[in-house]
């Protein structure tokens, strides 16, 4: 089912709300999109004109996977029965294929594309302070001191987190062979709740870079690994024409 562009004016106005009530009119608004956005750009154009876009890019393979996994998930809150795995398989690659096509479609529109930046994932893990700052950069901004230390502090306190899990969250450390059984409690298996593996769903590497090629312009989205070669991981959507 299409989405109108009045969704996106009323998504519009949320946010406006949200800005008056809480009295940052002033501000900058960072906004995590969904993939959904890459079937409607154009709207997205038309209704936040100033927005500034930024896609951030995976191997084809695990976005597939990943997404396959969520919808998985979704499924399972409504369904009575588990899902078909091959048949969420197949729409995901359906959907991944028409929403690339159609993006890469309206990008072909030089006023669509003024404010787009792309963002090598593998980049963003490796440094995100480094990548958030070219990404201020390449529009013309400056990352203050205050915010590379924000950043910095909520990326220390993100590992400390994640070791406090490692270890049960009880902060004990080994003190004997059955320490570490007696601190951890059982967690369940990451992969029960997240499986992002292409043969779970009947998929394979292949048969994904096949589906892409039949669009010609999602082959060309899905794997822009060659593109951000000697870069930083940030690119503007005009250094890739």
């Amino acid at each position: 089912e299409e989405i109108p562009l009045a969704a996106y004016q009323r998504y519009r106005l949320f946010l406006q709300q949200v800005q008056l009530r809480r009295g940052s009119q002033a501000r900058r608004y960072v906004l995590k999109g969904q993939l959904i956005h890459l079937q409607y750009l154009d709207e997205l154009r038309s209704v936040f004109p100033d927005a500034r876009v930024i896609w951030c890019h995976r191997p084809a393979e695990q976005v597939v996977g990943s997404l396959c996994s969520l919808r998985k998930s979704q499924q399972e809150v409504f369904l009575s029965v588990a899902p078909d795995r091959s048949e969420v398989g197949r729409g995901v690659l359906k959907y991944l294929s028409v929403a690339l096509g159609r993006a890469g479609e309206v990008l072909q529109q030089a006023e669509t594309t003024e404010h787009l930046v792309h963002v090598q994932y593998e980049s963003l893990v490796a440094d995100p302070v480094a990548v958030v700052e070219k990404i201020y950069e390449s529009y013309g901004w400056r990352v203050s001191e205050e915010h590379r230390e924000a950043m910095e502090m909520y990326l220390a306190e993100a590992v400390a987190q994640r070791s406090r899990s490692e270890i049960g969250g009880h902060g004990f450390r080994d003190s004997g062979p059955r320490a570490d059984a007696l601190s951890r409690p059982k967690r369940p298996s990451k992969k029960r709740y997240h499986d992002a593996s292409l043969s779970s769903y009947g998929l394979s590497g292949p048969l994904v870079r096949q589906a892409f090629r039949r669009h010609g312009h999602a082959a060309r989205f899905s794997d822009l690994r060659l593109a951000f070669q000697g870069t930083c991981g940030v690119l503007r959507h005009s250094e890739l024409q």
